[in-house]
């Protein structure tokens, strides 16, 4: 057979110089040959892409931390006014003065309107309140290691538990978060939730977050100030008690008040509870329990007397939102608290009820936070055994 001419082959030609042999390129040999040449500008560009992401990312944490514009990092420069951190910067500097507070009061905002000033007539020992929004063991157990952080090792410990403070209610309740807000007390805080409020404060970090965080370290003061939070200063005694609780109120005004204050709490916390699924959640959690556990193992070690209530509602806010299983929650928390509570050595009072302590339906500001005079009756129940003479 004659062999083909070479100039019937329809394909491009090329020559390896090195060898001198003739190569003929296919179709599939260039795109491969392509493919070589473009993979290292795709990694490149990866590795741009990533690196420059990481920057913005960076950059923006540093922003809002410095300019403290999610008012939840620990600015150095402007810190957040939560009234967590405002009450653990208050302590250190009551610690700083050499007047620290030999007794301490924990809890949720139920507890502010615990006078200090009332219980050191009752029992003799300078106080402090440290209730904060929405307490639960979380928060005791890290206040308490906050303050032996502080060398502060207090006589005496009030807890004022609510209801639902045991329950998991972390996808509706973003209150625990505030602990990142003062770095000394966040560092004292259970490693696992340390974790997770980490994770969730860099989430609140957005384009305004960062916006304004910068305008304030332009303008070098805080700009930022959410119309629904007030300065905690504005709103808590030296002692960190609640003014707005201990106010009284005109005579015509008061019932008033007292309906729109429990038609308020009804609305927020009926959203904890409205479905089965939710209110069994809202049972002791083996978590909380653990915690609050670790408290009073905490305190007996350091010899601290520990004092543990379960606080009352309003009864119309009872009628509306108690269903019989949410009260018999309340009730299985109650034994729970009083079983631990004698298992550590510390004294438990069930007060949840208003006959248990003398109170009025009267004294109270809305469904669930007692004015002045019931916080009063209930301290007196439950530190009776302190009183002098007693």
């Amino acid at each position: 057979m004659g062999q083909m001419p070479a100039a019937s082959l329809d394909v491009p030609e090329s020559r390896a110089s090195e060898r001198g042999v003739e190569r003929v390129e296919t179709p599939e040999s260039v795109t491969a040959t392509r493919g070589m040449d473009e993979a290292p500008t795709n990694r490149a560009f990866s590795r741009l892409y990533c690196v420059s992401f990481l920057v913005v990312v960076v950059s923006a944490v540093a922003a809002n931390f410095l300019g403290g514009g999610t008012n939840l990092l620990p600015s150095p420069g402007f810190p957040s006014d939560c009234d967590r951190a405002w009450k653990a910067r208050r302590l250190e500097a009551l610690v700083r003065s050499g007047s620290p507070p030999r007794a301490i009061i924990l809890g949720s905002s139920r507890v502010t309107s615990f006078e200090p000033e009332y219980v050191e007539r009752l029992t003799g020992l300078r106080g402090f309140n440290f209730g904060v929004s929405v307490g639960c063991p979380v928060d005791y157990l890290t206040q308490f290691r906050f303050l032996l952080s502080l060398g502060v090792k207090p006589e005496m410990m009030i807890v004022g538990v609510d209801e639902l403070a045991f329950g998991d209610h972390r996808e509706n309740d973003a209150y625990d978060v505030q602990l990142v807000t003062h770095a000394a007390l966040f560092r004292q805080a259970p490693l696992a939730e340390q974790v997770w409020i980490a994770w969730r404060s860099l989430k609140s970090i957005t384009l305004k977050s960062t916006r304004i965080s910068l305008t304030n370290l332009t303008h070098r003061a805080p700009i930022r100030r959410r119309e629904d939070e007030e300065d905690p200063s504005a709103d808590h005694s030296a002692d960190g008690s609640s003014k707005h609780f201990l106010k009284g109120h005109d005579a015509s005004g008061r019932r008033e008040l007292l309906a729109r204050g429990v038609d308020q709490q009804v609305k927020f916390w009926s959203a904890l509870v409205d479905e089965p699924s939710k209110l069994e959640r809202m049972r002791p959690q083996p978590r909380m329990i653990g915690y609050f556990r670790e408290l009073l193992a905490l305190a007996r070690e350091h010899h601290v007397k520990v004092y543990v209530a379960l606080l009352p509602v309003h009864p119309e806010y009872e009628r509306r939102v108690f269903t019989p299983r949410l009260s018999e929650i309340r009730q299985e928390l109650s034994t729970l608290l009083r079983e631990t509570c004698h298992e550590f050595g510390a004294r438990y009072r069930d007060l949840s009820s208003l006959q248990s302590f003398g109170g009025s339906v009267d004294d109270f500001v809305d469904g669930t936070h007692t004015t002045g005079p019931n916080s009063r009756r209930m301290l007196e129940a439950l530190l009776a055994s302190e009183k002098p003479g007693a």
